[in-house]
């Protein structure tokens, strides 16, 4: 994903140009004398544990000349980076895993000289991440549940687990922001369809926090009343309109109603309409849709 960075409350911070892991993570992983036996924990696939110290990033080099067209924009990619890495042997998915924020930032710079170009990263430090740095696994790997080992009843031991361990560390949102990033009313959101989309600044790609179509400021008791929809989940694709700049999104959950369609305000702060999708008749993950001008698919 790309956009333009105008934001001077995000302006860089002096930075060591150097990468490290930061003083908040508590969890230290071992360092491996070999490649972990899964194939998606091993290569390219392991997990980055080491951010980019302050706000600037690491300068990159670059072979050639960077188009004039991206000076003062930034590209920026999400992906499942996992906090507490499973056991040899242990199941696993490739969607398993936190959200991690990789960005290059083409700065603005004087017109007329070469575009120079930042790397940064960092953990999306969603309310589950946080909870995972002090508890270890909040959620139950989706390589367990697809397994053939998992069977109902394992699969039904596995939920009820950690939904006791979301009650006794007061989880409240599993999104952590691992799946697609939306720019949407000049908010950087990182989704995952279980949860509240994720806030992040722009270029630091420091996480503001979790951010759910509503008012600034409203009290407790009036959230999800008139401010904003319902039920606090969004899927990871939501669709912009081009005409209106309203967001359109999809929301499932377990319970019935099983699915809600719903409709968000271009400043992102008001909910404009929501309603129960008819028809379904037991919870089924749904990941993706197309809009069109009267239809959405």
């Amino acid at each position: 994903m790309t956009f333009e960075s105008h934001d001077p409350i995000h302006a860089p911070q002096k930075s060591s140009g150097t990468t490290a892991i930061a003083s908040d993570i508590k969890v230290r992983t071992k360092e491996r004398t070999k490649a972990h036996p899964h194939p998606y924990l091993s290569g390219n696939f392991y997990p980055v544990f080491e951010e980019t110290v302050g706000d600037e990033g690491i300068e990159c080099e670059v072979i050639g000349t960077i188009p004039e067209s991206l000076r003062g924009s930034q590209y920026v990619r999400t992906g499942p980076n996992s906090l507490n890495v499973p056991k040899d042997g242990a199941p696993h998915h490739f969607f398993d895993g936190e959200g991690m924020l990789h960005g290059v930032y083409f700065e603005p710079g004087v017109e007329g000289e070469p575009v120079r170009a930042r790397y940064m990263n960092r953990w999306v430090r969603s309310e589950v991440f946080l909870k995972a740095n002090d508890h270890g696994q909040m959620m139950m790997s989706l390589g367990r549940i697809m397994g053939p080992a998992c069977g109902f009843l394992g699969f039904i031991l596995g939920i009820l687990w950690y939904r006791i361990k979301h009650a006794f560390t007061r989880l409240k949102s599993v999104g952590n922001g691992n799946t697609a990033l939306a720019f949407f009313g000049s908010r950087l959101l990182a989704l995952q369809e279980a949860g509240k989309p994720v806030e992040t600044s722009v270029p630091s790609l420091n996480t503001t926090g979790d951010y759910y179509f509503e008012e600034e400021n409203v009290k407790e008791h009036e959230k999800n009343t008139k401010k904003g929809p319902k039920q606090e989940i969004c899927t990871a694709h939501p669709k912009i309109d081009p005409k209106t700049g309203e967001l359109v999104f999809f929301s499932y959950r377990m319970s019935h109603p099983f699915a809600y369609y719903s409709v968000v305000s271009a400043d992102g702060k008001r909910l404009v309409w929501e309603e129960p999708i008819p028809g379904i008749q037991k919870s089924i993950m749904m990941h993706d849709f197309a809009i069109t001008s009267t239809y959405s698919m």
